[in-house]
């Protein structure tokens, strides 16, 4: 997984996890900005897109340690993801 793909106002975006397929989805976001991770999830269905009723910064869900990032993460259920994968090597 590459780090630093996506820049949003000032926010490097560390990575996603994804659930559902069709219908419905469910999407939580990573970013890092200055050594502080930040993190956001958002669901739908077909008719709508990612993040289309949010406002970056405001709508972060959290921020902190990548360890905190990590916990949100897992809370979510994305252990078997890439990002979690991405997370578990950046707070070493």
């Amino acid at each position: 997984m590459q780090i630093g793909l996506i820049h949003h106002d000032g926010y490097e975006h560390v990575g996603q996890a994804h659930e559902g397929s069709g219908y419905e989805w469910c999407v939580f976001d990573v970013y890092v900005k200055d050594g502080v991770f930040y993190w956001t999830s958002d669901g739908g269905c077909s008719c709508s897109y990612e993040y289309e009723s949010h406002s970056f910064p405001d709508d972060f869900d959290g921020h902190g340690t990548a360890q905190d990032a990590l916990h949100a993460l897992t809370e979510w259920g994305g252990m078997g993801s890439a990002l979690f994968s991405a997370l578990v090597h950046a707070k070493r």
